[in-house]
């Protein structure tokens, strides 16, 4: 059985808190090799993302956040593997901040392997993430974050599927992309009007039971 993508959902934190949180019941497909993908982001400078936690003690791990300088822009993937099937996953913040929060349910979610974030400052209607190189085949999510919420429509590019996105949180958008096997990629994306974003892109392996507590393959990054 290969790696797949099984749910998603968002949820909009329209009032300035320190703590968010996202039901996970309707998201929950426990096998032994599956695990969640959870996407944040929001437009406050002072404020970072410190810890995730859920009701049944899942481990969580940032796999990627974008640059804390540049941009207001912000913009995080979290991930916990091999999961059990809690019912609300909770964040909290450094400070109280709005935003909005994604979850996804993958099966065979293994470590990350790749991973890359981009701020962009200036206002334009193309966005990409620089291309990353994973060593095996697995599945690839990106998030960003849009300075503007009257930034129109979002264009999905070839080969890539929302998961995080909704009309009402149109400055929030995510794609991912299966890969049967390793390929150089990058998430190039557009919008009918100008923004300024924040990008993250993550390439997770799939799960093999040779993975312990660690990552089987090294982290690389790139800014």
């Amino acid at each position: 059985m290969a790696i797949s993508f099984i749910a998603s959902t968002t949820v909009n934190i329209g009032t300035a808190a320190s703590t968010w949180s996202i039901n996970s019941s309707n998201v929950n497909s426990v096998a032994t090799d599956n695990g969640w993908v959870l996407g944040l982001t929001h437009n406050s400078s002072a404020v970072t993302v410190t810890a995730v936690t859920d009701d049944l003690g899942n481990a969580w791990s940032v796999a990627q956040q974008s640059a804390v300088t540049g941009s207001s822009a912000r913009a995080a993937i979290w991930y916990t593997r091999k999961y059990a099937a809690s019912t609300r996953v909770s964040v909290t913040m450094s400070g109280s901040c709005s935003g909005t929060i994604s979850l996804a349910s993958v099966g065979r979610l293994g470590f990350p392997q790749v991973n890359g974030s981009t701020i962009q400052t200036g206002n334009s209607t193309s966005h990409n993430v620089a291309s990353l190189t994973p060593a095996s085949s697995g599945i690839f999510f990106h998030l960003a974050r849009c300075l503007f919420s009257t930034i129109g429509t979002n264009v999905t590019p070839s080969g890539w599927t929302i998961w995080a996105s909704s009309a009402a949180q149109i400055r929030n958008i995510g794609f991912y992309q299966i890969q049967a096997t390793a390929d150089s990629t990058n998430c190039a994306w557009t919008t009918s009007s100008n923004t300024g974003q924040a990008s993250v892109l993550v390439g997770f392996a799939e799960w093999s039971s040779l993975a312990s507590g660690s990552p089987t393959l090294p982290m690389l990054g790139c800014q």
